[in-house]
């Protein structure tokens, strides 16, 4: 069986067992804290091993006649063996030492009982407190990982291991029974694990080249972990180790590689930060983790550790400088879960930024009391005065510093795109000012470049309550499962892939990585369906937040866009209806008063030329009949505004009729031009009507804004689609590009009913500045097969 195969073996059988790993782990680190705070005494002298196998009193207690080097050869008669318990059990207020000092032996009876004590407390809590905040992150790490999230299984693992390695190496030094496994021997897999630890996360796997390393390097540490297990099975009960035998210490090689290999996780993350591009995803992940990791060490090292060595100061306490270490796991476990639980974004740029100016105020206030009690020359028991001086500045400081960190911490919590209210009052004002469907597309692919979406899909209710994508329907699925309409919150795919209530509709949108429901009063009304940001990133909660906003500006955007819709729709049912009452009282005038005046008057006739003798009465039929004849030719010219007669004989007659009338009523030349390339294509009715009514307004508006222009009219009919284009040579109207919703604002009704003739023939009609003056009218129509 392969490597491989072994390895994708014991990955199942772990991540199958991972309850069990977990409690075990729980019940090693309960054991080891136990037994520190209950089963050994809290008080008598500090030991240190040296070498290995040899128990040596390092600090005896003041009032002890226990000396800094003595060697202990024995306690109640029991020679100490490393990795064994030094007082027996059950504890005793006082054990009988057997000692070694100088070349003589002598035996003292040593007082060990005492009551808890701060130096006891701050021996035992960072080693409790690490090991337990140790086995509880990796255990949350461990428990939501999926199958599938092999780093977030070895992270996981990887901290379990270290909380029982921290508790071991603690307990061990107390001769904790058992403890040894972990605090001697898996300390050298808990170095490579940390080394391990630096490549992670990353968005592909290791190389062959480096897991090929990675082996070698476990292989290594097995062995040295194998080597720390003979010499406390074998050598440690002789009373001899490593050290004596090859002058090689595993205990402090263990410690040696495990700070090795912190540091080289470091700096493996740190360079692998610096190699990627700006703006990747995985770049920012890895600067998060420095920042959490520079948060739990770094304090540590400038306020605790170092100015305890240099100065014998200690500017930041010890069991705060240990707290903060909890930030090193919490790092991992925010950057492996962000983008499933949108909370922990939230919660941790709140907690970092805190953390962040409140050790920048630390630093201040403590480094300023220090150096103002030393330029004051104040004992150090007067500290009223320094601390009066340096308050006020330090208020200022806090109040100065809270938007630059702030910033900083929101740019390394959610990168540089800037996501503002502004943004969305814009979207907004930008529907407002143009209610269509084209504006609700163009503001759905603008929010997805804000935020460099490659892919987004909005799709809204019709009437009959079916879901319709708006724009490129490409990427919508042939079958929508119902539950899409029960979305009441974004749907993350990283946050509920393996979920069965969302599965089936995350399948339907495999490209998908966020669902939000557009909804307007509670009510759903579509979805807006988009793809993971970038190559490779994911969403934050404060791009969720922003997209939810925006869901909501389409929302009533679409909701604006409806109502105008419909406006506009009733509309073009009233043109309708007018052009089929113009046509009825056309024919009503005609067929009734016409015909009857005309009758009239053609009897006059009759009676004047019968009566030619008789000159009054003939004089007075005469102007009778005079008036008759206007009164049938006003009747006329009305009918034919109402409804043109040519417009049944013809489009090409009709445009034609409509040119001379307008030469005749207000002298604008207009020159016709028609081409046809089907000569026994005949335009239906509606259309007809469509394209004369346009062609009206289009020459009113000549004659209205360009009294002096002069007009072409071309008419183009082919076996697919008409087209129909006016064009004066006058000073040109300025409407350029205006939506429908622009044109009604400023007034242009005309303008307005001639989109309205288009749009109720499913034509399109264009108005734009002349070449080089006036204004070209086009309008374009389907023909029916």
């Amino acid at each position: 069986m392969s490597l491989n195969k072994i390895a994708n073996q014991l990955y199942k059988t772990v991540f199958r067992g991972r309850l069990i790993v977990t409690a075990v782990t729980l019940l090693f680190v309960l054991y080891g804290v136990i037994y520190l705070w209950f089963y050994v005494p809290y008080g008598g002298p500090v030991f240190v091993w040296r070498p290995d196998s040899q128990l040596i009193i390092q600090s005896p207690e003041t009032e002890s006649s226990l000396q800094t080097g003595d060697i202990v050869l024995s306690i109640e008669g029991t020679a100490p063996r490393r990795m064994r318990p030094i007082y027996s059990l059950p504890l005793q207020e006082e054990y009988e030492f057997a000692l070694q000092r100088g070349g003589e032996t002598i035996t003292v009876s040593v007082l060990v009982a005492a009551p808890l004590n701060a130096a006891t407390v701050s021996h035992y809590l960072p080693a409790t407190l690490l090991s337990l905040a140790g086995w509880l992150v990796g255990t949350i790490i461990l428990l939501l990982a999926r199958h599938d999230n092999r780093q977030a299984v070895a992270t996981g693992l990887i901290f379990l291991l270290s909380a029982a390695v921290l508790i071991g190496i603690q307990a061990s030094l107390e001769g904790t029974p058992g403890v040894w496994a972990a605090g001697h021997a898996l300390v050298f897999i808990q170095a490579i694990s940390w080394v391990y630890l630096g490549t992670i996360p990353r968005s592909r796997p290791l190389s062959p080249r480096v897991r090929n390393l990675f082996t070698s390097l476990y292989v290594a540490a097995a062995v040295l972990g194998l080597a720390a297990v003979y010499e406390v099975i074998v050598l440690f009960p002789k009373g001899t180790s490593f050290q004596e035998l090859i002058d090689v210490s595993l205990y402090s090689l263990g410690f040696l590689l495990s700070a090795l290999g912190l540091i080289t996780c470091v700096l493996l993350i740190a360079v692998r930060l610096l190699r990627l591009p700006r703006g990747a995803y995985l770049r920012q992940q890895l600067a998060i983790l420095l920042i959490f990791i520079t948060v739990g060490t770094l304090p540590a090292m400038l306020l605790t550790i170092l100015p305890r060595a240099i100065w014998d100061v200690t500017l930041l306490p010890f069991p705060a400088a240990i707290a903060l270490m909890l930030f090193i796991p919490a790092g991992y476990l925010f950057v492996i879960y962000r983008n499933g639980f949108l909370g922990l974004d939230l919660f941790f740029s709140r907690v970092i930024y805190l953390v962040l100016l409140s050790l920048l105020v630390f630093v201040f206030y403590t480094g300023g009391l220090y150096l103002v009690q030393r330029w004051l020359q104040l004992p150090g028991s007067n500290v009223l005065a320094p601390a009066t001086v340096i308050f006020f500045p330090t208020l200022l400081l806090t109040l100065y510093a809270s938007e630059p960190v702030s910033r900083f911490v929101q740019q390394v919590i959610y990168g540089n795109v800037v996501l503002s209210q502004e943004s969305l009052a814009e979207l907004a004002l930008t529907l407002s000012v143009r209610p269509e469907m084209t504006t609700l597309e163009n503001m759905v692919t603008a929010v997805a470049r804000i935020l460099d979406i490659p892919q987004v899909l909005l799709a809204l209710k019709d009437d009959s309550g079916k879901l319709f994508p708006v724009g490129d329907a490409n990427a919508w699925p042939t079958v929508v499962p119902q539950s899409v309409a029960k979305l009441q919150k974004p749907l993350l795919r990283s946050r509920h892939e393996d979920s069965q209530q969302y599965g089936t509709l995350l399948a339907a949108f495999s490209w998908a990585e966020l669902l939000i429901p557009v909804c307007i009063r509670q009510e759903f009304i579509g979805v807006l369906v988009l793809s993971r940001p970038g190559a490779d990133g994911f969403f934050n909660a404060r791009q969720v937040n922003f997209l939810t906003q925006a869901a909501g500006v389409l929302a009533v955007g679409s909701e604006n866009i409806t109502l105008f819709e419909s406006t506009r729709k009733l509309s073009r049912q009233l043109l309708a209806v007018q052009e089929q009452e113009r046509q009825k009282l056309s024919l009503q005038i005609h067929d009734e008063p016409l015909q009857r005046i005309t009758y009239a008057t053609s009897v006059i006739d009759q009676v004047v030329a019968e009566a030619a003798q008789k000159e009054g009465i003939t004089a007075v039929l005469q102007k009778a009949a005079t008036h008759l004849r206007t009164a049938a030719s006003i009747l006329r010219e009305i009918c034919a505004g109402l409804y043109p007669p040519s417009r049944e004989q013809g489009i090409e007659l009709a445009i034609r009729e409509i040119a001379n009338h307008f030469y005749d009523a207000y002298g604008l030349v207009a020159a016709v031009s028609i081409h046809n390339e089907v000569q026994s294509r005949v335009v239906d009715h509606e259309l007809a009507t469509a394209v004369c009514r346009i062609l009206t307004e289009a020459l009113h508006n000549i004659v209205k804004h360009a009294p002096n222009a002069q007009a072409k009219i071309m008419l183009s009919l082919t076996q697919e689609k008409l087209n129909l284009t006016v064009i004066d040579d006058g000073p040109g109207a300025g409407l350029n590009g205006q939506s429908v919703s622009e044109l009604i604002r400023q007034h242009h009704l005309g303008i307005v009913g001639m989109h309205e003739w288009a749009r109720l023939v499913d034509g399109v009609l264009h108005i734009e500045a002349g070449k080089p003056t006036g204004t070209a009218v086009r309008l374009t129509c389907p023909l029916p097969a």
